[in-house]
């Protein structure tokens, strides 16, 4: 609302109203749960327009980023397609799950690129940056507690890794374009 919808802050306000209707879906029965993966791939999708509204440079920085994403996702979300392959209810959501793991995997990797994209300063590239990775810890999180097993303090980690993720990108992105 700060940033009045305008220009690139309409992607991002799009991202947090889809990530919103993805959070009322989760809270719902486990039937629900493709739904509100497609709501999230939507929020993910408007972050990634909204971070590449200006392109990165494809330097040096462009290619290690991209290798560190894809090995994250790679080490990250095997174990939990391993353990979906056993259940098949879950093997179902394989395919789903796979896509949103990449749609994830590009908006955390389109963050990055924001300490290295022109006009980006520090601080907004930073906080993008830290928000982006706690949004992709917190669904990892989410999908080792679904998927693979339950831990004491799971769910709360999940929230709190989710909530500061996306205060953290909506600051960073407000600190960015409201001069």
């Amino acid at each position: 609302l700060v940033g009045k919808w305008q220009g690139p802050l309409f992607y991002f306000g799009m991202g947090l109203v889809f990530s919103l209707l993805g959070d009322i879906l989760l809270l719902l029965s486990f039937r629900y749960f493709i739904f509100g993966l497609v709501a999230f791939s939507l929020a993910h999708f408007f972050y990634i327009v909204g971070f590449n509204v200006t392109l990165p440079e494809f330097g040096v920085i462009f290619w290690i980023l991209l290798a560190a994403v894809i090995l994250a996702a790679f080490s990250n979300f095997r174990p939990i397609l391993n353990a979906m392959r056993k259940d098949h209810y879950q093997r179902r959501l394989t395919v789903a799950l796979v896509f949103y793991a990449i749609v994830i995997s590009l908006m955390l990797f389109s963050a990055l690129l924001n300490t290295a994209r022109p006009g980006w300063g520090l601080q907004d590239g930073l906080l993008t940056c830290l928000g982006a990775i706690l949004f992709y810890i917190s669904d990892s999180l989410l999908a080792r507690e679904r998927f693979i097993r339950s831990t004491k303090f799971g769910g709360v980690l999940v929230m709190v890794s989710y909530l500061l993720g996306q205060l953290f990108i909506a600051l960073g992105v407000l600190i960015h374009y409201i001069p």
